[in-house]
This record gives structure tokens, C-alpha cells and sequence, in this order.
């Protein structure tokens, strides 16, 4: 227990910064994610040389073991790298702790490996919204499975794009731009998860609402970033995932925040389908997570398309392969068939890509 606890508080030391930096689905390799100008990820080199400990060079012997060793990677190449580390290393450094972003928090990892994996401990996005309770219940009911990491948060990006395109009343990428903060923060009637297609028609009769959802409380500031977040510090023990803390990180929505571009629902006259694009994982080194994380965003437009209303959801679905260009073909696939806005893509590598190089902006269906 004591050894658990100085693991966690390893990781509460690094603050915002360095569980930001080991909290996403990243797979650049190499660059040391630039290391803040160098600043970290040995200036960015190669992510091997770590100091040249080999030879002893930098003051250590050569031959001692680390604390703790970061291991950044997804489940498909997780499972071969932790198989060869517990047949082959473990035993060498029984002492030594493993730390590992969202994309290896992973319940299917240690039947996969073979072991247990108490040495390993992460972090991941926390669900702890209001409408958590919901989502988890209605996540199990549909697929029979308990959600996942990031399948709240696809749920509630949804969610929010079905009410926001909704609100602009044409599958726009501007004029949903233009609403999210209308229906995401306050100023409206309160909705939530559990009564999402009444957010639906209050906003397709023309009134803003201020959805509240399953991961967070979904509050968008000026620049359109997520004001507040919070990640779960957990490790696998005895082969499954517990969670030792939860970190909140952000700040209450400030008056520019507020006041920043909310404009007004047009109103819905007559029967109006939201054209909303899911670029996922599907397959590729990501493939395991994005299923889940794909099914969690599918649960709000089925929610919507169950209710009857004269709202309907038409989603699509593109393979992004784990892969940045895969990713981009998938995005543009889905922008030259009007879909004004997609969730996705899950992996830092292949959003970078895709955000860089596709835009749904003034694109209407």
C-alpha cells in the first residue's frame, strides 16, 4: 500500500503540465513531443538515448535501474513490448514502476500479457459528469459492455454537435461553430444525458439550453477549449484497473468566456436530420480503444433517432486506421458528403493531421 501511494503522489508532483503530457492518445515518437522548446523530452533527440546511461557517462554507473520508466504506446504494440518485459526484464527490477498514458490503460491488457501488471500505473480521462451515472447504465444497456476511456467524452461531442446543428439548422460547419456555446453553456433551460432529446426539441423550437453532460460539465471558453477537465490516476491491480485519484484541472468560465460568439437558434420548421461524421480508430495500433469510444458517440444519435422527433441524426462512420493520412482521407470523405461537423479522430498524431489539413468550415450539405 505504501509503495501505491508514493506512486500516486509521483504523479500528483507533476502538476498540470506533466499529467496534461502523459494523459493523451499520442503517438509521435521520437520528438520528445518537443519537449516545450526542448525543454523535456532530451531536447528532443531521439527518445532512446536517455542520458547515454550505457556507458555511465552523465555520473551513473551504467548499470542501475530507474525508479520508474515511462512507456508511451496503444494496445496493439503494448501487448508484445509488456510480454517481453515481464518474461524477460521484470525479474532484474522487481522495484521498478511503470507509467503509461491513456492509450495502455487498458482492462484487456494484463489477460493479454499474462500478468498482472501491479507495477503499472496511469492516468486517464475522468467520466465524472452529471450525467455519468446515465450514460454508464444506457453505454451498458445498448452494447453490453462497460464504456471505456473517452467514451463519455464522444458521447457528450455528439451530443453537443447534434444540439449545435440543431440550433444553426443547416449542417454548416460555421454556423454550428457558431452555436456550440449556445447550447453547451449557461444561459438556457439545464438538459442533460437522460433527457437529451428534450434538449433537442427545446432547441429546435428555438431556445437556447445548456447541456450538462457525462463526462463534464461541457463548458466551452473563448477560444472553444473545454473549460474544465479531470483525469483519473489509476493502475491495474491484480489484472484490473482501479482508480486512486482524481485530478481537476481548468477554471469557472470567465466574462470573456461568456460573452464570446453564442449566436441564436434559428428554429426548426418542419423536420430537419443533423449530418454528423465519426472519424475513428477502427482498426490499426488504436483500433481496441476507438471501437468503444466510436460506439460511445453513436449512443447520442441513437438516443435522438429512438425519440420520434422531427430531429433526426444521420452519422457516418470513417476508419481513420490509426494512421494520419487514413485519418485525413476519412475527415475530407466526410466533409464532401455535408457532414458539418465529426467527432474524432482519438489519436493526437492523426487530430494534429486532420485539423491541420481539413476544415468543415463553410461546407453545407
Amino acid at each position: 500500500m505504501t509503495r501505491r501511494i508514493q506512486r500516486r503522489d509521483v504523479l500528483r508532483g507533476a502538476g498540470a503540465a506533466g499529467i496534461a503530457a502523459i494523459a493523451g492518445c499520442s503517438t509521435e515518437s521520437g520528438d520528445g513531443g518537443d519537449g516545450s522548446d526542448g525543454s523535456d523530452g532530451s531536447d528532443g533527440s531521439d527518445g532512446n538515448d536517455s542520458g547515454d546511461g550505457s556507458d555511465g557517462s552523465d555520473g551513473s554507473d551504467g548499470s542501475s535501474a530507474p525508479d520508474a520508466v515511462m512507456v508511451v504506446g496503444f494496445p496493439e504494440s503494448g501487448i508484445q513490448l509488456f510480454r517481453d518485459f515481464y518474461s524477460g526484464f521484470a525479474s532484474d527490477v522487481p522495484e521498478l514502476d511503470i507509467i503509461v498514458p491513456d492509450g495502455l490503460i487498458d482492462s484487456d491488457l494484463p489477460g493479454e500479457v499474462d500478468n498482472d501488471m501491479n507495477n503499472v500505473i496511469g492516468t486517464a480521462p475522468s467520466a465524472g459528469g452529471p450525467g455519468a451515472e446515465f450514460f454508464t447504465s444506457a453505454y451498458e444497456e445498448e452494447y453490453d459492455t462497460a464504456p471505456g476511456v473517452f467514451t463519455a467524452q464522444a458521447y457528450d461531442a455528439m451530443a453537443v454537435e447534434i444540439l449545435a446543428a440543431t440550433a444553426a439548422g443547416e449542417n454548416n460547419g460555421e454556423a454550428i461553430r457558431d452555436r456550440v456555446r449556445t447550447v453547451a453553456n449557461p444561459g438556457g433551460e439545464e438538459f442533460g444525458p437522460e433527457n437529451l432529446p428534450e434538449a433537442v426539441e427545446t432547441v429546435a423550437a428555438g431556445d437556447p439550453v445548456h447541456y450538462v453532460g457525462a463526462s463534464s460539465s461541457v463548458n466551452f471558453d473563448a477560444n472553444g477549449d473545454i473549460a474544465t477537465a479531470a483525469y483519473d490516476v489509476q493502475d491495474f491491480q491484480d489484472g484490473e484497473i482501479v482508480t486512486l485519484d482524481t485530478l481537476e484541472f481548468g477554471n469557472e468560465l470567465s466574462e470573456e468566456d461568456l460573452n464570446a460568439t453564442a449566436a441564436d437558434p434559428v428554429g426548426i420548421d418542419g423536420e430537419f436530420e443533423a449530418q454528423i461524421g465519426v472519424l475513428m480508430p477502427e482498426t490499426g495500433d488504436l483500433g481496441s480503444l476507438g471501437g468503444p469510444i466510436r460506439d460511445g458517440a453513436l449512443l447520442a444519435a441513437i438516443q435522438v433517432n429512438d425519440a420520434d422527433l422531427n430531429v433526426t441524426v444521420n452519422t457516418r462512420v470513417e476508419d481513420t486506421q490509426t494512421d494520419p493520412q487514413a485519418g485525413i482521407s476519412g475527415a475530407n470523405a466526410l466533409v464532401d458528403a455535408g457532414y458539418g461537423a465529426v467527432v474524432g479522430p482519438a489519436a493526437s498524431n492523426v487530430n494534429l493531421q486532420v485539423a491541420d489539413q481539413v476544415s468543415v468550415l463553410h461546407k453545407a450539405a
